[in-house]
């Protein structure tokens, strides 16, 4: 993996354009003061963040992902929500569909990641899409401009799950940029090993 120096990177499921679309047509009414709205080409199911890491921990990383068989199921996305609702900080999308399947597979590649000495975060993984970030406290009136803005979304489509992607997360001032460095797919994964001797 060409990478030189720590880079801050995060394991996530990319979305295929229609979603991201449907979204971003959906989130329209979300900016307002205090909130910011992810980019279109930044929209992802968060998976799990690796934070500031090495080459050579890259490597180790993909290694043991691609140990590990992804699965292949359909992931539905529908209707947005906010965590903490009295003091919201995050505007994400909700995954219906597949959502148990993210949840069981993200305890699986984290218990492989420990095994490469990357440690857990600690809590519950809750898959989503981070639509937008409250940046300030917001007072009663605006968490409900915030609510309104965002009642009544629906289905914003599906999709079958295809694998993860390493991504490197650079930081400015006008937002972060990701760059895809690899991708483990879930047609990869490994085969059980065949059986000989007598039946």
């Amino acid at each position: 993996m060409a990478v030189t120096g720590a880079v801050r990177a995060f394991i996530a499921v990319e979305l295929p354009e229609n979603i991201k679309g449907a979204i971003g047509a959906a989130s329209h009414g979300l900016s307002m003061p205090g909130v910011s709205v992810t980019h279109r080409e930044n929209l992802h199911i968060t998976f799990a963040f690796l934070g500031s890491v090495s080459s050579q921990t890259l490597e180790d990383v993909v290694m043991a992902v691609s140990a590990i068989d992804l699965g292949r199921f359909s992931v539905s996305v529908e209707g947005f929500g906010v965590f903490d609702p009295g003091n919201p900080k995050i505007v994400y999308a909700r995954i219906c569909a597949g959502a148990a399947e993210l949840s069981a597979l993200n305890s699986r590649v984290m218990g492989a990641l420990s095994d490469v000495g990357m440690s857990d975060e600690g809590r519950a993984y809750v898959p989503h899409i981070t639509v937008a970030r409250v940046r300030r406290r917001l007072d009663r009136p605006a968490i409900e401009r915030l609510e309104a803005a965002f009642r009544g979304v629906g289905s914003l489509g599906a999709f079958e799950f295809q694998g993860l992607s390493i991504m490197r997360s650079d930081l400015a001032s006008g937002g972060p940029t990701y760059t895809k460095l690899g991708f483990i797919s879930s047609a990869s994964a490994p085969k059980a090993p065949s059986r000989t001797g007598p039946r």
